[in-house]
């Protein structure tokens, strides 16, 4: 959770007796569009409040764990899970098993994007005619399901 919620100059030398590795992915410099990314704010929004919840020193992580409802924990473990998931695929993207098992993941949460995002001017105009025929039949797929 440090990784998560814990980051920053002050927490540097911070020592956690669990350390749960990955790697905390800022989307924000891939992102052309900042403001008209929703997901990207909805995640910000769910960083922030789980922010507020937790208690503001480490040290304090563990008894604040151990005083919540299992409910709660696997909220919490949702939210770490999450901000460690890289379903992104990049242009050279050699990555199979791993986006296979993102695609499984969005399918078992049925996670649709479409909630989010929707193929505008500003994306269409960076794609080919055949990227943008792509686009809209994977969007019109999506909608058939």
């Amino acid at each position: 959770m440090a990784i998560v919620f814990y980051t920053g100059p002050a927490f540097y030398r911070a020592e956690f007796a669990v350390e749960i590795s990955g790697q905390r992915r800022d989307l924000a410099p891939s992102i052309k569009e900042l403001g008209t990314a929703r997901a990207l704010g909805d995640w910000s929004a769910i960083r922030e409040t789980w922010g507020d919840h937790l208690p503001g020193q480490p040290a304090d992580l563990w008894a604040w764990l151990l005083a919540q409802p299992a409910a709660r924990l696997l909220d919490l473990l949702a939210v770490v899970t999450a901000a460690n998931l890289n379903a992104v695929k990049a242009k050279h993207d050699q990555s199979r098993g791993r986006l296979k098992q993102a695609e499984h993941i969005a399918s078992a949460l049925d996670l649709d994007i479409g909630a989010y995002w929707t193929p505008d001017a500003a994306f269409l105009s960076r794609l080919t005619k055949s990227g943008i025929a792509d686009v809209l039949r994977r969007r019109d797929a999506l909608r058939t399901r």
